[in-house]
């Protein structure tokens, strides 16, 4: 049964949802998309009404992530352009010393990085080590981490109606994490997007579709299976992220890790977030 959440945003982080036009298997070809993070106060020019200083969740499949669904998952904020305006989403670390993963388009523009691991309360700094924007995956490095807690992975891949379990920082509001229950529908849906923005078509392609109630402020988050182990990353939500009937849609983990071996590897480009 549906339970209600309400999540506000800040004033001062005010933020808009990016829109997108997707037609998906098993979506309606008029189905409304957005990434799921938060985007606030966007600089003159892109096209945007001003955002909403608080937005809400009503009747949202959503509750308070227990600390095994949180442990390794941490909340990611940033600066975008010279100050013009703020976004806001979630990351899961990978290794002790501070190896971070999120989507490109959480950190995409930022002239600076703040980590926030909710459940010890301590902030760093962040780095980005290479990005990956085709496949929407960034790779962190955190200044003077260690011993963090870390995510489990399982790279084996998901099948229809597995029991899945999105975590993230719902609303980008610097709460606590929330986790959103539900089903995987398909293992493997590519998604045809235009951004609004640019105008631009590209595909996101061989994602996990899930009933989860996936939420701006969710993007980077993990999508977490039965057993707690992380099988995707959150990236984007159908219906506008408000309706009762929400979407969600996850990277499977093993394109992601796929994408920090490379980074690893130096294969990937390094330096300023673009």
């Amino acid at each position: 049964m549906k339970t209600s959440r309400r999540l506000t945003r800040s004033a001062a982080a005010a933020a808009l949802v990016l829109p997108l036009t997707v037609a998906a298997v098993g979506a309606p070809a008029s189905a409304s998309v957005g990434l799921a993070d938060w985007r606030g106060y966007p600089p003159p020019g892109w096209g945007f009404p001003a955002p909403a200083r608080t937005t809400s969740y009503a009747a949202l499949d959503t509750g308070d992530a227990t600390a095994t669904q949180s442990s390794g998952v941490v909340q990611i904020s940033t600066v975008l352009g010279y100050g013009e305006g703020e976004a806001a989403g979630t990351g899961m670390v990978l290794s002790d010393d501070g190896l971070v993963v999120t989507n490109h388009h959480v950190v995409e523009g930022a002239t600076s990085i703040t980590v926030t691991v909710p459940t010890t309360g301590a902030t760093y700094d962040a780095d980005v080590l290479g990005l990956d924007a085709t496949r929407d995956v960034a790779v962190l490095r955190l200044e003077d981490a260690g011993g963090l807690a870390t995510v489990t992975t399982d790279a084996s891949g998901v099948s229809a109606g597995d029991a899945v379990t999105a975590v993230g920082d719902a609303g980008g509001d610097g709460g606590g994490l929330t986790a959103a229950p539900g089903t995987v529908t398909h293992p493997r849906t590519s998604i045809p997007v235009r951004d609004d923005l640019t105008g631009q078509e590209k595909p996101l392609r061989n994602l996990v579709e899930v009933t989860s109630d996936v939420v701006p402020g969710d993007s980077g988050g993990a999508l977490l299976d039965a057993a707690g182990d992380v099988v995707g990353m959150s990236v984007a939500a159908s219906s506008g992220s408000t309706s009762v009937t929400v979407d969600g849609y996850a990277i499977p983990i093993a394109r992601v890790l796929r994408v920090v071996a490379r980074v690893e590897a130096g294969t990937l480009a390094t330096g300023a977030v673009g």
